[in-house]
């Protein structure tokens, strides 16, 4: 299966993750703020339990799915040899302007380069960008109302004790 890097570990990140890896691709998992790409395969690994319950790993063990997901410590380690780059940081132009910029010169000529972002900001990046074989893509966020709802539970749970 492909390689998937995963840019920025929020909550779309993970659910990212989460969905790249149920369809059996090897998920490495990047994110610029300390110990945020090891909580989100925590968090995926987690609510991994609850999606097989409800049907959502297509019969493949929630160990098995995790096993799949990567923490990696730098953005070069992330995307080399990744088909698949999901960038998913945070909505501020000159933010995703520097991490695509940085993109440009790590990742393969043919990855596909997606975001997570709004449309005027794919543009303005589609216009810097320093390679034209480099495919830019506006994906809509993959949204299961379960994962979503699961997510939206546990962080109301983690408030609940304190933590």
């Amino acid at each position: 299966m492909a390689v998937i890097a995963i840019v920025g570990a929020g909550l779309i990140g993970r659910a990212w993750a989460i969905a790249f890896a149920r369809g059996g691709h090897e998920v490495r998992v990047y994110d610029g703020v300390a110990g945020a790409a090891e909580k989100a395969v925590q968090f995926a690994t987690n609510v991994l339990p609850a999606l097989a319950e409800e049907g959502l790993l297509d019969g493949q063990s929630p160990s098995h799915v995790a096993r799949r997901l990567r923490v990696m410590d730098t953005l070069p380690a992330a995307v080399s040899g990744a088909s698949h780059v999901q960038e998913n940081t945070p909505e501020n132009l000159e933010t995703k302007q520097r991490v695509f910029a940085q993109l440009d010169d790590i990742a393969a000529p043919d990855a596909v380069l997606a975001s997570s972002g709004d449309v005027i900001e794919t543009i303005e990046r589609e216009r810097r960008t320093k390679l034209p074989e480099a495919e830019l893509q506006r994906r809509q966020v993959w949204r299961d109302r379960r994962l979503m709802g699961l997510a939206a539970h546990k962080r109301k749970a983690s408030r609940d004790i304190g933590s």
